[in-house]
């Protein structure tokens, strides 16, 4: 149980075994590489002096090797990267991963949240060609009651059904998407994105991990195919048949680069998902399509388009209320909060009843006093003086906190 602790540790912090050993012996602490791959398997005991070196170069703190429950298998998909994205890279995010994903889960317990659905419950379509991954989205978006309009927020509806939605902002530009299942069967579904891409790239790289969650592929199916199925599959649930051909017809010689920014702003989806979206359902020529692929890299709009994205919703929020909530009750400490939620304490720091009294004693002192005196139910009964608290001291605090 340590030992895997210890390897976590080392792999989230990007460290083969030898480069463990000489971090060590920097501190003056002198191990060969064979102790310490024993003591990742479990074979040797750890010295309790050890365990604090090993938590002051992996970064963690020392009591993480001990108090943290059992490890929580997760089965990652294929790994979806560029040639730049080497196999150390891709366990050390999975290390992250792994780590992230185990203090939500325990948080939850703590809690005492349910999970959510498992991923056992959710439709599994077999995809063969582009019309399987086509007819999956619209099943899914069926099950799921979305009917064909724009889907607000991904990030939020995909926990809203009990996905493990997780931002990983280490991975770098060159990393879009991961999905797995966390457990075992039945398991909850996981997706993690990248967060530094525009809000538009975002939603269609969540909607390609469901893609490859929501299909089951034959055996033997080349890993270019799964992708090509996937990119389909997200266009497709993102902006629905129905959808794209009552904004754009059915046929149509030419499109609109004006056209393509509004719709960008309706559905959440890139102008250029836009032109492949018209392209996959006939609405234009492949010449046409062939076009537009040109037009935006000579612009250099493939990367980065001219209209951006813009949506405060498009962000993942289960874990951060569920942690502000926990520290607000004191089931966790700031420490464990900041583990749990890097940042949160910037973001906490001044919203705690707590402090908002406080700030509140710096107010005219007789609306402090008057709030003292009433009642809950006499409070309740004087809409006047919220309106007149509000007006003179510039605060608010709902009295139902």
């Amino acid at each position: 149980m340590i030992g895997a602790r210890i390897r976590q540790a080392r792999l989230r912090a990007g460290l083969s075994l030898d480069a463990l050993r000489d971090a060590l012996g920097n501190l003056g602490c002198s191990i060969t590489k064979a102790s310490l791959s024993k003591y990742e398997r479990d074979e040797s005991r750890v010295p309790a002096t050890m365990l604090f070196k090993l938590a002051q170069v992996l970064d963690v703190p020392p009591e993480d090797f001990l108090t943290l429950k059992p490890e929580v298998p997760i089965a990652f998909d294929r790994f979806r990267k560029k040639s730049r994205f080497g196999l150390r890279r891709q366990e050390q995010l999975k290390a992250s991963v792994h780590d992230k994903v185990q203090r939500y889960l325990e948080l939850i317990d703590l809690m005492g949240e349910d999970l959510g659905e498992p991923w056992a419950a959710f439709p599994i379509a077999p995809a063969i060609n582009a019309q399987d991954a086509e007819r999956a989205a619209e099943h899914l978006r069926k099950e799921w009651e979305l009917g064909s309009a724009p889907i607000e927020s991904v990030c939020q509806l995909l926990e809203d059904r009990g996905f493990i939605v997780l931002d990983h902002r280490e991975a770098g530009d060159d990393f879009d998407g991961l999905s797995g299942v966390v457990g075992d069967p039945p398991g909850l579904p996981l997706v993690i994105y990248a967060p530094s891409k525009p809000l538009d790239r975002r939603r269609f790289s969540l909607t390609h991990e469901l893609g490859h969650l929501a299909m089951r592929h034959p055996e033997g199916t080349s890993d270019a195919d799964r992708e090509r199925l996937a990119h389909r599959f997200a266009g497709s649930f993102l902006v629905p048949a129905s959808a794209a051909r009552k904004e754009l017809g059915t046929r149509r010689h030419s499109l609109d680069l004006r056209e393509l920014e509004l719709l960008k702003q309706k559905y959440g989806m890139s102008m250029l998902a836009w032109v492949r979206r018209a392209h996959d359902l006939e609405i234009i020529t492949p010449t046409h399509y062939k076009l537009w692929c040109r037009f935006f890299a000579v612009r250099g709009w493939r990367r980065e388009e001219p209209v951006d994205y813009a949506n405060p919703l498009e962000q993942p929020t289960r874990r951060l209320l569920l942690t502000l909530r926990a520290l607000s009750e004191r089931r966790v400490s700031p420490r464990q909060a900041e583990r749990i939620c890097p940042g949160i304490l910037n973001e906490s720091r001044n919203t705690s009843m707590r402090n908002l009294l406080a700030e509140a004693q710096g107010k005219p002192a007789r609306r402090v006093e008057a709030l003292g005196e009433l009642s809950a139910d006499e409070y309740l009964d004087q809409p006047d003086f919220l309106e007149a608290d509000l007006e003179e001291s510039e605060w608010f605090v709902d009295p139902a906190v």
